[in-house]
């Protein structure tokens, strides 16, 4: 999937491509600095169309028995297969993620909807006992209604497609709401979809550029049509979404970042963790909600083991990829010299380093 500047990602609503009224955003590739595509951006009036055409489409697709749907969703898993190589392209275009993890998303991804088509036909209710005799209850599993999936950019493929999935299986319609850093992958999802047959208005895309996505996504939450939310992101955009989502009632579904750590004890294969924590240190440039960011070292090998990792770093430039913007490689370049101002040290392949450089590594 070549860089076309031309080239703008269009909202999707009731099954018609929508060019935006109100403004497009330049998609930016990070490691080039360059334009490689637009987006529409949703204003508030569309994206409530999107959440009005939810709406009308759930009426029916609440009946679709599960056959339709496990069926639609097979056909999508089969798309992904056939066009492999355009999910992998739009990935690494838009996120600056290296072939092997776009590769890895597309993997998982069709993993997860032949898997969610599996489990279709065995959501069934349940006999509870009740306690006055002679009585007899039943429960019965029913769409929700029409959902707001609101999808990041880090793991663009597999965590959108999870989401939105999941949800239509269910028998629910779908406002997806794709990352600004990557409409075109979470696009090409929404493509799928649509030459699966999935009905007009079950699936809805919009984007929405930075300074209007609080006001959008408000409205979306507001929308008495939206009878709940999926949010996967960061903890302090999470915690709007959940604020949101309690001021207007509604059940909201949630994954966020995570500061996860290895634990390195004395009995340990050194040179195999060491591997594994540079691995899953830098692997998408440590931006993946379960990257290592702490080490816990018994002291015992301590001194050992930071010679194995600074060895095993120096083989990682091939698989850490890129930030995925400008401002999150600032970020990074922010952290070191925080720490250096802490008195910490800084390596890069053994060699201690200023910060300036390793800024050039981020970006």
């Amino acid at each position: 999937m070549p860089s076309d500047p031309s080239y703008t990602v269009p909202l999707w609503i009731d099954g018609k491509p929508i060019a935006a009224s109100h403004t497009t955003f330049p998609v930016t590739q990070s490691k080039t600095g360059t334009t490689v595509h637009h987006a529409a951006s949703a204003s508030t009036k569309e994206a409530l169309s999107a959440v009005e055409s939810a709406q009308t489409a759930f009426q029916s697709w609440r009946s679709a028995n599960h056959v339709t749907r496990r069926d639609l969703i097979l056909r999508v898993a089969t798309y992904y297969e056939q066009h492999a190589s355009a999910f992998i392209e739009a990935q690494c275009l838009e996120t600056s993620c290296e072939e092997a993890w776009a590769k890895q998303n597309l993997d998982l991804a069709t993993r997860y909807l032949k898997e969610i088509a599996a489990v279709i036909s065995s959501v069934n209710g349940t006999i509870p006992q009740l306690e006055k005799p002679g009585t007899m209850g039943f429960v019965f599993k029913e769409p929700i209604g029409a959902v707001l999936c609101i999808a990041p950019w880090n793991a663009a493929l597999v965590l959108a497609t999870r989401g939105v999935a999941s949800a239509v299986a269910a028998g629910c319609s779908v406002v997806f709401k794709a990352s600004k850093l990557c409409p075109r992958t979470h696009f090409l999802i929404t493509q799928a979809f649509v030459e699966a047959g999935v009905p007009d208005g079950v699936l809805n895309q919009i984007q929405v550029e930075r300074g209007d996505a609080a006001e959008v996504t408000e409205a979306i939450i507001a929308h008495e049509a939206i009878r709940k939310v999926e949010f996967i992101g960061s903890a302090a955009v999470g915690r709007i979404i959940g604020q949101l989502a309690a001021k207007y009632l509604k059940p909201v579904l949630m994954e966020l970042g995570g500061k996860c750590p290895a634990i390195i004890l004395d009995d340990a294969d050194l040179e195999e963790a060491a591997k594994l924590v540079a691995l899953g240190a830098v692997i998408h440039h440590g931006q993946i909600c379960f990257s290592t960011e702490r080490i816990i070292v018994h002291e015992g090998v301590s001194d050992k083991f930071q010679k194995l990792l600074i060895r095993a770093m120096e083989t990682m430039g091939s698989q850490s990829g890129a930030a995925v913007s400008e401002s999150i490689g600032k970020h990074a370049n922010e952290v070191l010299r925080d720490a250096e101002k802490s008195g910490e040290n800084s390596f890069l392949a053994g060699r201690p380093i200023r910060t300036s450089l390793y800024a050039h590594q981020l970006c």
